[in-house]
C-alpha cells in the first residue's frame, strides 16, 4: 500500500476489514478501494460520534438493550466471513480459544487472553502455512 500503509494499520476496524476482506478486485484497483473504504469509514465515525454526543446531551432517552447491537453486529461479521473463507481452522480456533478463555478467566477477564492466544496461534498458523507453500 505504499505510504498509504500507516493511515491503513490506523484505521482498521472490524467493520473496515470485513467489507475490505468481501472485495473481489483486480490487485491495484483493491488497494485503491480499500483506502477509501478505510478513509469514509473514519469519518462516518467522526461525525457520528460528534452528532451522537450533541444530541445525546440534547435528546435524553433510555440506551437499554442497545448493548445487543454489538453482538448481532459481530455475529453477522463472523457469517460472512465464514461463507467466504477457504478454511475455518481460523474461526474455529478463535471460538475454541474463547469459550476455554471464558471458561478459566471468567467473563470479565476473558477478553484480552483470548485475543493474545488466538493471535499468537493464528500468527503460528500463517507462518507455518508460508512454510508449506515454498
Amino acid at each position: 500500500m505504499g505510504w498509504k500503509k500507516p493511515y491503513m494499520i490506523h484505521t482498521m476496524t472490524d467493520e473496515t476489514y470485513a467489507v475490505n476482506c468481501t472485495l473481489e478486485l483486480k490487485d491495484a484497483e483493491k488497494k485503491q478501494v480499500m483506502f477509501w473504504v478505510a478513509f469514509l469509514s473514519r469519518c462516518y465515525w467522526m461525525t457520528g460520534a460528534v452528532i451522537g454526543g450533541v444530541l445525546g446531551q440534547i435528546i435524553p432517552f433510555s440506551l437499554e438493550g442497545i448493548d445487543f447491537s454489538m453482538t448481532a453486529l459481530f455475529v453477522i461479521i463472523f457469517i460472512d466471513q465464514w461463507e467466504k473463507a477457504d478454511t475455518h481452522k481460523p474461526a474455529l480456533a478463535g471460538l475454541a480459544v474463547g469459550i476455554i478463555s471464558l471458561l478459566i478467566f471468567g467473563e470479565n477477564q476473558f477478553m484480552l487472553p483470548a485475543l493474545i492466544i488466538v493471535s499468537m496461534l493464528l500468527v503460528w498458523y500463517n507462518s507455518r502455512k508460508q512454510v508449506a507453500v515454498e
